[in-house]
């Protein structure tokens, strides 16, 4: 094994070096996601990237998607539990500084690692990724406004109607991921067995 590994939550060990050959943890992925901040932090009161994950899913199975499409929505920021959630200008000024995505070739084997173990299909069919792409960005403009001083929505970022946004602890956000996880994979299995 090589020193490019972190100890996570329960104690296992994540080699970035290993990609998608992984053992990755759900519930790591949901603890870890529970206590990181979205927008570097900059909202208030914070919202943690395993709230944002959830409402994702939400509205990826709110347009009719199903379980599957709403797994996909809920995981897919599951690289962060393991990189930490880097605000986008910040990726791109590295691409503008060294020519190569490097976070993108990381993330890449953590996705599928992620995606293998959940057993759906990687990389993600282009149907499923556009509308992810889309209430990705939809949740990001109506969190950002609802949370971030000063933030405004990008011009031609999606939106989408979600209410009134309020963040909650990280014990609630690390219940609401799990729980949401639990009942989509049990909703998959008998839609499965059909």
């Amino acid at each position: 094994m090589s020193n490019y590994w972190i100890r996570t939550a329960s104690g296992k060990k994540f080699d970035y070096s290993l990609g998608v050959d992984n053992d990755v943890d759900f519930f790591d992925i949901a603890e870890h996601l529970s206590k990181m901040p979205r927008f570097a932090g900059a909202c208030r009161p914070s919202l943690s990237v395993a709230q944002h994950s959830v409402n994702v899913s939400v509205l990826m199975e709110r347009d009719g998607g199903g379980p599957i499409h709403a797994l996909y929505g809920l995981f897919h920021d599951a690289h962060e539990a393991y990189i930490g959630d880097m605000p986008t200008p910040l990726t791109d000024y590295m691409f503008a500084l060294l020519g190569t995505d490097v976070k993108e070739r990381i993330v890449d084997g953590i996705d599928a690692a992620v995606y293998r173990k959940l057993d759906l299909e990687y990389p993600i069919p282009d149907k499923i990724a556009d509308k992810l792409h889309f209430f990705d960005k939809a949740a990001f403009a109506a969190e950002g406004k609802a949370l971030v001083k000063g933030f405004q929505i990008p011009d031609g970022c999606p939106t989408a109607d979600m209410g009134s946004i309020s963040p909650v602890g990280q014990e609630q956000a690390y219940r609401m991921f799990t729980e949401r996880f639990t009942r989509l994979n049990t909703a998959r299995q008998r839609w499965k067995a059909a």
